[in-house]
């Protein structure tokens, strides 16, 4: 039952790393397409750096994550 949690804990965190990232980038598409800056789609340096910060967790939250499910599949063998 570990194993299993531990998976599907790293597999959502990877499937919200990537979205959020994903969503990041398209950040600077649609900030080209309208002519505008990054930071004033965003909202400001302030909300900028909230992004980055929220990657920053996420990446964070994935690498722990997976940590955890190695060591999970270790204990077992």
């Amino acid at each position: 039952m570990k194993k299993a949690s531990s998976v599907v804990i790293f597999l959502l965190s990877l499937t919200s790393l990537m979205l959020s990232s994903r969503l990041f980038f398209h950040y600077k598409f649609l900030a080209d397409s309208y002519n505008m800056s990054l930071m004033k789609l965003v909202g400001g340096d302030i909300w900028l750096l909230m992004e980055l910060v929220n990657l920053g967790i996420i990446c964070i939250i994935s690498i722990i994550a997976l940590f955890k499910c190695i060591v999970a599949f270790k204990k077992k063998q």
